[in-house]
């Protein structure tokens, strides 16, 4: 199902992974980006500590600058913060977007947001810089409006739950009984035996493609700092025009 690699060049992404709509995670991609090498906590509060940024905790969301939010997360200890999972999602992109010098998009991906027919600046609604302690992460979901997904871990580990598009029947009908449905608590997944589901762990420098519809959870194994972007490609653009369109009715 999830396919990993240590050297992209060596598979036929678009046939065996794009055409196919399957999850890939690329070892080491990331590890030569500018980004991999300066982006740290430090970096941030010095150079950007006074924008606002989004966290999240428990499914509400909170402002606050981002160097409040660092020191929050590191001169607090966990046990005596009030939300000790905070977890940040700064769309960067708006307000400090010569961070995108920082990296590149990864060259073997389809990316229709880069055509002509689409805003210059639609890519910004759709890039983030995560920062999460240990225990923080994302509740099980699948990406906005449709998308396509790509997630680069510059510092710390990551470990994620993969279900594929088949598997929604099953989730909804869970998720009826278990809004905040937790596959990462084994006593909730043992209720679900015939979930088909796949685990992978996510190492600095690696590169994860997440596809349109596949249903995924994510922890954060220690404090961690990520990028994502997402996308369009011919297998969803039709369907993000649609749920685009719907969303600003």
């Amino acid at each position: 199902m999830i396919g990993i690699t240590e050297d992209i060049e060596k598979i036929d992404y678009i046939s065996e992974f794009e055409d196919m709509n399957r999850p890939l995670l690329v070892k080491n991609y990331a590890s030569k980006w500018e980004a991999f090498k300066k982006w740290n906590l430090d970096f941030f509060k010095k150079q950007y500590g006074e924008y606002t940024v989004d966290a999240s905790y428990n499914n509400q969301f909170y402002e606050l600058s981002l160097k409040e939010y660092i020191s929050y997360i590191t001169e607090i200890p966990a046990d005596q913060r009030a939300m000790p999972e905070l977890y940040l999602n700064w769309k960067f992109q708006y307000e400090a977007s010569e961070l995108s010098n920082d990296y590149n998009e990864p060259h073997f991906i389809t990316n229709l947001f880069n055509q002509k027919f689409f805003s210059s600046k639609i890519q910004k609604q759709y890039s983030w810089i995560y920062v999460g302690p240990k225990g923080s992460g994302s509740p099980l979901h699948i990406d906005i409006d449709n998308t396509h997904g790509w997630n680069a871990l510059l510092s710390g580990e990551k470990e994620w739950i993969f279900l594929s598009p088949d598997e929604s029947e099953k989730i909804i009908e869970a998720k009826k009984r278990f809004p905040n449905l937790d596959l990462f608590d084994e006593t909730i997944l043992s209720m679900f035996p015939k979930f088909n589901y796949e685990r992978v762990v996510q190492e600095e420098g690696d590169l994860l493609i997440i596809p349109s519809c596949w249903w995924h959870q994510v922890i954060n194994n220690d404090l961690t700092i990520a990028l994502t972007e997402n996308y369009v490609n011919k297998h969803n653009i039709l369907d993000f025009i649609e749920r685009f369109e719907l969303e600003k009715i």
